[in-house]
């Protein structure tokens, strides 16, 4: 099964800084087996969905709908896989 390199952009995370609450975007790349492109997206997503990290420092109580966009899917070789995949890179939406 061919390997993918999914680029996602999420968009009006809010979190709490020193507690103020701000709302942060984030890039993130996730490799993964799919099929085709579109179901590399379903998976790279539900991944990112899944990420404790995020899903924990989140506000639950937030006016804004977090959103998780597609920015670019690339076929990798099969190795690329095994690379490591946890990061966020985040950015402040409100500066």
């Amino acid at each position: 099964m061919p390997v993918f390199a999914v680029m996602l952009r999420g968009e009006n995370f809010e979190m709490a800084l020193d507690e103020c609450p701000k709302r942060f975007g984030f890039y993130t790349t996730r490799f993964v087996r799919a099929a085709n492109e579109e179901e590399a997206e379903r998976i790279a997503v539900a991944l990112v969905r899944r990420h404790d990290g995020l899903r924990m420092a989140t506000r639950r109580e937030s006016v804004h709908t977090p959103m998780i966009y597609l920015d670019s899917v690339e076929r990798r070789p099969w190795w690329h896989v095994f690379k490591k995949q946890h990061g966020l890179v985040f950015w402040d939406m409100d500066a």
